[in-house]
């Protein structure tokens, strides 16, 4: 994109869930032109226990977060929800503080309001396309959103195999650390995650901590106060889930720890209290923003250890 006028992008956005409500699939391609040149990029992802209108809310503010500069942009969409609520019903919105004409909390409020930021950043027209499977651009978005919700489903299902027992790897250094040692050795799962994340990104670890209290396992997570760390446990302090492990370099978690659950000082670095983690854990989930190096480091090391481990990337970027 040029640097000196604003460039003109056509994003064509859309979501499904199967079923509906459930795991829902949403993708997205954005099309503009650099130096004389066709420009493309996708951008997907999955998103536990949502409707088909949510959804594809979610599409288009993931496809609009992706831009880095102003734009003008022809937006298309398959939602008539999402057309109606961006040129008709939002006046009414924004009058009454996010109420809705009947004085009750707009639904969705939250990908609503994203949206209107990114329409005071950019000149955005909102059109509705009737979906057409004739169509080859149509056809294309389905299978996008499609394969994303594939992929997102193969993924979490990995996450939660059936239990396997394996040794720990590590022999406990500390009194403290000794007392966070089950003797009938559960089950433990490590999430690591960046400390910038995004709404899917922190939408994933939701759906990450579902799995695991589901399957009984034992959560190891670190102390951040913010991003992915910071959202496990809240999720897991919501569902009143004590069954975690909550590893940091300070005296106590930075991020509150989890109600019921253990604290283990460990390291003199955050690479040291990853390691420990991923040594004492089973398996490891990485959720990444694609960028942060320690998410990525610590993925690399439970491979090294011949651990289960899986880097789920959430990088979503536009050209400038």
């Amino acid at each position: 994109m040029s640097n000196n006028t604003q460039a003109t992008v056509q994003i064509i956005a859309n979501g499904r869930c199967q079923p509906n409500p459930g795991l829902g699939g949403y993708a997205a391609v954005l099309s503009t032109t650099s130096n004389g040149k066709p420009v493309e990029r996708t951008i997907s992802g999955t998103v536990a226990d949502v409707n088909n209108q949510r959804v594809q809310l979610l599409a288009v503010a993931e496809a609009l977060d992706a831009l880095k500069a102003p734009c003008k942009v022809e937006l298309i969409t398959y939602s008539q929800y999402v057309v109606k609520g961006m040129t008709d019903w939002i006046t009414t919105w924004l009058e009454n503080g996010w109420l809705t004409s009947k004085r009750k909390p707009v639904k969705n409020a939250d990908l609503w309001q994203r949206i209107h930021e990114a329409c005071q950043k950019h000149e955005i027209s909102f059109t509705w396309r009737q979906w057409d499977s004739e169509n080859d651009e149509d056809q294309r978005l389905h299978n996008l959103v499609a394969e994303a919700r594939e992929n997102g489903d193969e993924t979490a299902e990995a996450v939660v195999e059936t239990e396997v027992e394996i040794e720990i790897a590590e022999q406990p250094e500390t009194k403290q650390a000794a007392e966070t040692v089950a003797t009938d050795k559960p089950y433990r799962l490590m999430i690591s995650g960046s400390r910038s994340a995004n709404w899917n990104m922190l939408e994933y670890a939701r759906r990450v901590v579902d799995r695991a209290i589901k399957s009984g396992w034992q959560i190891v997570v670190g102390d951040n106060a913010n991003g992915v760390d910071a959202e496990v446990i809240r999720e897991c302090n919501l569902r009143h889930y004590g069954n975690v492990i909550v590893v940091g370099v300070a005296q106590k978690p930075r991020n509150g720890g989890v109600r019921g659950g253990q604290y283990v000082q460990r390291g003199s670095s955050h690479g040291e209290r990853d390691q420990m983690m991923a040594k004492a854990s089973d398996r490891m989930l990485g959720i990444w923003d694609g960028k942060s190096p320690g998410t990525e480091q610590a993925y690399q090391f439970a491979q090294s250890l011949n651990k289960a481990a899986h880097l789920m990337s959430f990088e979503s970027t536009f050209v400038n």
